[in-house]
């Protein structure tokens, strides 16, 4: 392989202009490369810098935002030195983009075929049978099927995985010098995010192409990168060769992000989420030292005294900002801090035989077509224990967490919680029993409310008494280690974990004894990942609070649960203790959600190039 280096980063700075006549360096001396047929990653919890990276690139800036310092190599051109049309057309001649919202990105009025020809036309495909003969063979290499009806399939009528593949595909078909994919497997179930990243892995590394995949997954990135730059509050602050899991980083914050995330397996630890916040865009200036010393174990006081400069370590493969590194066993201990639900506790919700039917859809096309979601399904949940249901997207997970908390009713079957009551639809007086946690907190929080008021709104549903509003709100806010500075905000005012709390802390405010929590850590950053899971556990610990975890992440569902449902097309096919289903799965389905779960089975073939 040549090592031509594609894409360079050299002392880039991104500079904001403050309001106050004060400027803040959002990205500071910036010195990454990337050569031909390597593939980089770029870490980091959201905040961080890493869109703001790419946004540089092409030229996409906020307004505010300008160049500091520094230059943008793209094979072998500078960008600065390119007027503006030159500059957009070198980069899309050179540059091809994988987004993280595939339904987002497609046109949904236009179908695969005619997006994909109008892409190739920009890039300067002329001849449309060419155009087509490379749709064809660039939609067949992502291993699609049917590609001959697919192409001419609108964006809705493909499940998301296969948005992905078609854009994807996009990418590859002109070989552009370089990929970048921006967190690409985000809102993708857990089979479907291996299957993307091994494809995309795979397609990198039989074309030669560069590729730079952004993501907050540190052992993902590690499991298929040549090497790994961990970006903290726009400063990198480590870059190490591959080497998986069998390679510790040494950043105390990259250390941080590998002990938030749960192990696939061994002895279970307990995952730690960082302490504090990354600082802000207007706190940067002040800042002296390390941008990372108010939340680093290991600070010195030389730390908040000078900036640290970015050197090779004593190993002489990786570059350090850090004096005093972590260089400590990973498997220190860290006890778990799971209590056991008793196993003579009283049924907390009985299902019996459960099936839901959809019939009909949303467009004419739909009919009078009946769609089976949940098929006879049954299992019983104790008092305060924490069960997890898990499966693909699609598998009816979601049906069932609207069943339980009476949000649909079923078509057959019945539920019922311990004392015997029929779950038959929503009320007000099971508002206290049982409570949902939605998925996404930006959707399920009215934006005019104040946290306070969000937090408070059960008891508009199901008024209590002795509760006044103030001191509920209060109360709910430190059951989930909100701030009291935050009552007065509104959720766009808050990040994304802040967001999640108020979500749980909504849901807990009427103290219900059931919660049923739908995918509430899907595409959160492990720190934030981290902190949720232990806030769960910490609530079944104090009350008792049974939790029924739906979710696609297995490694979390192991976390924070006992005992678990695998789900498929609508059916149970395994259930049983978590460690004893996930240790030695029975069924095919079960054993390719392991499989899928652990990122180092997507380990490169060619690691050392």
């Amino acid at each position: 392989m040549t090592n031509s280096r594609v894409l360079q980063f050299d002392g880039l700075t991104i500079v904001c202009d403050l309001a106050d006549s004060r400027s803040a360096d959002v990205l500071r001396d910036i010195n990454l490369s990337i050569s031909q047929g390597e593939m980089a990653g770029l870490v980091g919890e959201s905040g961080a810098g890493k869109s703001m990276l790419t946004r540089a690139l092409s030229g996409r800036l906020p307004l505010g935002f300008r160049v500091g310092t520094g230059d943008i190599r793209v094979a072998g051109a500078n960008l600065f030195d390119l007027a503006p049309k030159a500059r957009r057309a070198w980069v899309a001649q050179n540059v091809a983009f994988v987004p993280q919202e595939p339904l987002s990105a497609l046109n949904p009025a236009r179908t695969i075929h005619n997006q994909f020809d109008e892409y190739l036309s920009h890039r300067g495909i002329a001849g449309g049978a060419r155009r087509r003969a490379m749709i064809e063979d660039s939609l067949n290499a992502t291993m699609l099927p049917d590609v001959g009806r697919l192409q001419h399939r609108y964006p809705h009528q493909l499940s998301g995985g296969q948005c992905q593949r078609v854009l994807i595909a996009m990418a590859f078909s002109c070989r552009p010098k370089i990929i970048i994919a921006d967190e690409p497997t985000t809102a993708l179930d857990v089979v479907t995010q291996t299957h993307i990243m091994g494809l995309l892995r795979d397609m990198q590394e039989r074309s030669g192409i560069a590729a730079l995949l952004i993501s907050h997954d540190l052992e993902l990135a590690a499991a298929i990168c040549n090497k790994i730059a961990v970006l903290y509050a726009g400063e990198i602050c480590e870059i190490q060769p591959a080497g998986g899991r069998d390679r510790l980083p040494l950043h105390p914050y990259a250390r941080a992000l590998q002990n938030a995330a749960p192990r696939a397996g061994g002895q279970l630890c307990k995952v730690e989420g960082l302490h504090g916040r990354m600082p802000q865009v207007p706190e940067l200036p002040a800042i002296r030292g390390c941008r990372f010393a108010e939340r680093c174990s290991n600070v010195l006081p030389q730390c908040r005294a000078e900036r640290i400069p970015l050197v090779e370590d004593v190993d002489g493969t990786s570059l350090l900002r850090c004096i005093n590194p972590e260089r400590r066993d990973a498997d220190a201990a860290r006890p778990h801090p799971a209590v056991a639900s008793p196993v003579d506790a009283p049924d907390a919700i009985r299902c019996q035989s459960i099936t839901l039917a959809y019939r009909g859809g949303p467009l004419p096309v739909f009919g009078g077509r009946t769609t089976i979601a949940v098929r006879d399904v049954s299992f019983t949940v104790r008092r305060a224990e924490r069960l997890a249901i898990i499966g693909e997207s699609g598998s009816g997970k979601s049906s069932i967490a609207q069943l339980l908390v009476g949000l649909r009713a079923p078509t057959d079957g019945s539920i019922a919680l311990g004392n015997g009551e029929i779950i038959a639809g929503w009320s007000r007086e099971k508002a206290r029993e049982i409570q949902m946690i939605f998925q996404d907190p930006h959707s399920a929080l009215n934006p005019r409310r104040t946290v306070a008021s969000l937090l408070t709104q059960g008891l508009e549903v199901r008024p209590q008494t002795n509760a006044s509003p103030p001191a509920t709100a209060a109360e709910a806010a430190r059951d989930v280690n909100l701030a009291p500075t935050l009552l007065d905000r509104y959720p766009h005012q808050l990040s994304g974990g802040q967001r999640q709390r108020v979500n749980i802390g909504r849901a807990l405010a009427l103290r219900p004894s059931i919660l049923v929590a739908d995918e509430i850590v899907s595409g959160l950053d492990v720190s934030v990942q981290a902190n949720i899971l232990n806030l769960l556990l910490e609530l079944n610990a104090r009350w008792g609070t049974t939790i029924i975890f739906i979710s696609h992440d297995l490694l979390a569902a192991r976390y924070l649960c006992e005992n678990v449902l695998v789900m498929k097309e609508g059916r149970i096919v395994e259930q049983g203790n978590i460690e004893d289903v996930l240790n030695a799965p029975s069924h095919e389905y079960t054993q390719a959600l392991v499989a899928a779960s652990v990122p180092r089975s997507l380990g490169r073939s060619a690691r050392a190039r």
